[in-house]
């Protein structure tokens, strides 16, 4: 009786141990089928890793078109990309120098301004109305007050000395003056650092940049419109003379100035010199830093 009491005692612990072993099995199986945290990697990353941990770009570099073709004899053209933060100019095209025109205006104004924080004067209101017309309208008569105002072909001069221009000549007319692209790259580099007028002038002339309005209104800016969240500021320069149209670009964004120039046979129009220059501007002008990735 008794040995009979004690086997089933011996049975019943023997159970029971089974019974708590099965279940700690149990359990630790279905712990080890939880789902485990995903990771979720780069397409680029290692696939061995796995602590890659993928975050979309902040922007998207867009692809860029050639430049255009102007291998034709009958037409010229040169370009000229400046980095403000290296240095580093980028010059392309044909060699040699081309009427400016319009496009000087924009150093007619900065020397203009120059003259008067010499003199510790302000502009006239006539003389502001005069520098806003001559680059936001391009109005010639303007630009030929500022610039009989200040000597003549001597702005040109002092606009050599302050921004260090190679290949620029001076003209007794202020629109036939004579510059490569990458001098007119330069320029706007110069003027943009406050090398010429000072800083808050030249936030001034930048602004009415950023306003230039009907004819003058084409070229880089038809690609780039938009530089740090604001208006491209602009000017260019289109004149007709021998047969030929001149037709001139320059942009100064932040960090960047890009000058395009071009010379072609008059029958062709001015809506082909501004094409020129706006297929530059799509080919070379560097990236809006504010641009950001599309939303997938």
């Amino acid at each position: 009786m008794i040995r009979s009491q004690r086997l089933r005692i011996f049975l019943g612990f023997t159970f029971t141990i089974v019974a708590v072993a099965c279940l700690v099995t149990v359990v630790a199986v279905t712990i080890d089928r939880r789902p485990k945290p995903i990771r979720y990697q780069h397409p680029s990353a290692n696939p061995s890793s796995s602590t890659s941990t993928y975050r979309p770009p902040a922007r998207v570099p867009r692809s860029r078109p050639p430049l255009p073709d102007v291998s034709s004899t009958t037409v010229w053209a040169g370009w000229a990309l400046l980095h403000l933060d290296t240095g580093e100019l980028v010059a392309g095209g044909e060699p040699g120098p081309s009427i400016t025109a319009s496009m000087i205006k924009v150093g007619i104004a900065a020397d203009f301004l120059h003259g008067l924080e010499q003199q510790n004067q302000d502009p006239s209101e006539s003389q502001s109305d005069d520098r806003g017309a001559m680059i936001r309208d391009s109005d010639n008569d303007a630009a030929e007050r500022l610039w009989r105002a200040r000597g003549g072909a001597a702005v040109t001069r002092r606009l050599i000395a302050a921004c260090d221009l190679h290949e620029t000549t001076v003209s007794t007319s202020w629109g036939t003056t004579q510059m490569t692209p990458a001098d007119a790259a330069r320029l706007g580099g110069c003027l943009a650092e406050g090398k010429v007028a000072s800083s808050p002038w030249m936030a001034w002339i930048l602004d009415r940049m950023r306003e230039v309005t009907g004819t003058g209104r084409f070229g880089i800016i038809e690609s780039r419109p938009v530089d740090r969240g604001r208006p491209l500021a602009i000017k260019n320069g289109w004149l007709t003379t021998d047969g030929l149209w001149h037709v001139n670009c320059l942009a100064i964004a932040d960090w960047w100035t890009l000058a395009v120039m071009v010379r072609y046979p008059a029958e062709l129009g001015l809506v082909y010199g501004a094409t020129v220059c706006a297929d530059v501007a799509a080919a070379l002008a560097p990236d809006d830093e504010t641009a950001t990735a599309p939303a997938s």
